[in-house]
């Protein structure tokens, strides 16, 4: 239907602290550490881990080593914004 963006359909499959952890990280942009994620959410450290790495499996979000913790990304498909780096 018109107007739906994929974040629309991506929020309606995805359970509530799955859904807490994405609208996290549109309100910040669409990058974050892992320790921020956490929080702000307020989630477990082990929860936390478990909702990213499921949204990584399911393309929804990337994750890269920063440090001691993780800089979680929202997948481009799902902010429509463009890379402003080329890789």
């Amino acid at each position: 239907e018109k107007g739906k963006s994929p974040l629309d359909a991506v929020l309606r499959v995805l359970n509530e602290d799955e859904r807490k952890v994405i609208k996290t990280l549109i309100a910040e942009g669409g990058t974050m550490l892992q320790k921020d994620i956490r929080w702000k959410t307020g989630l477990s450290r082990v929860k936390t881990h478990r909702i990213l790495f499921r949204l990584a499996k399911r393309g929804i979000v990337s994750a890269e080593k920063h440090y001691s913790t993780n800089r979680i990304t929202l997948a481009d498909w799902l902010t429509n914004k463009k890379a402003l780096e080329d890789d």
